[in-house]
């Protein structure tokens, strides 16, 4: 009969073959993240377009729902209110106590305060009147939104039902 060979050097090195081909190397392992990295930076730019728009459109939308309560207020009390942006920090719904259309700040009652919470924003200071039928009376145009270089824009157009449009760029 003949003997059999033993095995166990060939298991040995079936098992060290195995566990080398299971991972990877260190130099492979810096090579992805290397390239991740310089992927990364050339997308950072094009990134941060997108959240200077992105901000912008929001602060499009915080001063459209502002507006949508203001009007609804003014239709509710049957009364004028104002809407004041100050800044990029300092939006401010109210109405007069004394019924005027106009007031000093001692005679206002604070209806809302609101800010799109960016204050890398730039915002031209502006006051929209509501008249107690729900219809603007003071403050219908063009409303232009920037960001703190003035380099991405955005115009809202609001007209004399306090309806606003939002579009990129800057207003005509």
């Amino acid at each position: 009969m003949r003997a059999r060979p033993d095995n166990s050097l060939a298991r040995t090195v079936a098992l060290r073959a195995r566990r080398r081909i299971a991972g990877f190397t260190l130099i492979e392992l810096m090579t992805v993240v290397s390239v991740l990295a310089v992927l990364s930076m050339l997308a950072a730019p094009s990134f941060q377009r997108l959240l200077v728009e992105q901000r912008l459109a929001s602060a499009a939308s915080s001063l459209n729902a502002l507006l949508w309560f203001a009007r609804s207020e003014t239709i509710k009390r049957n009364a004028p209110v104002n809407v004041e942006v100050a800044d990029a920090t300092s939006w401010t719904v109210y109405r007069c106590t004394t019924g005027m259309a106009t007031c000093a700040a001692t005679q206002r009652e604070v209806l809302q305060v609101a800010a799109p919470g960016h204050s890398a924003l730039d915002i031209d200071a502006r006051a929209f009147r509501f008249g107690p039928e729900g219809r603007l009376t003071e403050g219908a145009g063009a409303f232009e939104l920037a960001d703190a270089g003035g380099a991405i824009k955005r115009c809202v157009t609001i007209n004399s039902t306090g309806r606003t449009q939002s579009q990129p760029g800057a207003c005509p």
